[in-house]
């Protein structure tokens, strides 16, 4: 019996197709091998059959290509359609959930929250953007309290102000947009104010994006002016550009190239990209080695990624940008020196 396709994963490939579709990838055109080199590069394999499947879905949608081959005559015109296929999709996936959550016996605290969260944004039917993300565990020891009451302003559209823990500026005035947990912690994110406007920028007073540890965050009342719309239809379009919660906002996306030992590429780096837009490096490309598979990723060089690529040990070594891999060198190099005998 042919195995049932999951529909959140047929949806993730149609997209990622759509994004290969926008692009001249090679001079003569977007030939059907030309798209199955580049969907191998982000770890995509598709026959011909498949990826002509595509094609019509998105003819289906309302796009137009150009003759004989894979790329739109107008780029523009598919995205509404898309954007509602991803909302419907995240809709049927949190009615499903919930169902399960509902017929459960079980009164641990993680499914009594989830419940809670899922009804919420169900019954949010004029929400402009995803709320909550979770992509890992869900963990909502000692923030239950701030969890319901952030949710409740995030969906109706309150600005807020509080006060955070642990912070060199402890009163915060923001227009929250998300719940997000990473690594385990769960973060408020949103636009912060500040009482001075930013460097440079004179008429700016609010930081692109901002993350707040549940924990630190303490006496939320609200704020009482009009609410900001994020820049973003869906927040996780943001998150995508980097690693974590926090963007290198000095540098910005850099390209990262990373050579790691088949055998943890493999097992690993393949199936849990740190990247969606990681690719392999061909031959005769910069830094292409023939024994060691070299990853090259658009990708914010911040503390994340460090820990990221610190956790694969020896399994991976950073070949460029210059200044990331000095970085990780030097963590290395302090490392190694703890475990030194001593005199």
């Amino acid at each position: 019996m042919k195995r049932k396709s999951d529909p959140a994963i047929t949806l993730k490939r149609l997209l990622k197709f759509d994004q290969l579709c926008r692009r001249r990838l090679d001079p003569r055109g977007n030939s059907w091998e030309v798209m199955r080199d580049h969907m191998q590069d982000v770890n995509f394999n598709a026959g011909r059959g498949t990826m002509y499947d595509y094609k019509n879905q998105l003819i289906d949608l309302g796009a137009s290509f150009k003759p004989g081959c894979f790329e739109y005559k107008d780029p523009e015109q598919v995205i509404p359609k898309l954007q509602d296929l991803v909302e419907q999709q995240r809709r049927d996936s949190g009615r499903e959930l919930l169902e399960v959550l509902e017929h459960s016996q079980s009164d641990d605290s993680m499914v009594v929250w989830m419940k809670l969260f899922l009804r919420a944004m169900l019954d949010a039917q004029d929400a402009t953007f995803n709320a909550v993300s979770i992509y890992e565990n869900l963990d909502l020891k000692e923030v239950k309290d701030n969890f319901e009451t952030l949710l409740d302003y995030i969906l109706h559209h309150q600005p807020i102000q509080f006060y955070q823990l642990n912070a060199g500026r402890p009163h915060v005035k923001m227009h929250p947009y998300m719940l997000k947990n990473y690594n385990s912690r769960w973060f408020l994110i949103g636009k912060s104010y500040n009482d001075e406007p930013r460097p440079g920028h004179p008429d700016e007073y609010y930081e692109d994006y901002s993350a707040t540890p549940l924990h630190d965050i303490t006496e939320i009342k609200p704020w009482d002016v009009k609410f900001i719309e994020p820049d973003y239809q869906d927040l996780k379009d943001y998150f995508e550009e980097f690693v974590g919660v926090t963007p290198d906002r000095e540098n910005g996306q850099q390209t990262v190239y990373l050579k790691f030992e088949p055998l943890r590429y493999q097992k690993y780096v393949a199936t849990k990209p740190l990247s969606l837009d990681q690719k392999l490096v061909r031959e005769g490309a910069a830094y292409y080695d023939p024994e060691r598979p070299v990853l090259k990723m658009p990708i914010h060089c911040n503390r994340e990624l460090e820990q990221q690529i610190l956790s694969f040990g020896p399994d991976v070594e950073v070949l460029a940008p210059e200044s990331l891999r000095q970085r990780i060198a030097a963590k290395v190099a302090e490392m190694n020196a703890k475990y030194q005998p001593k005199a």
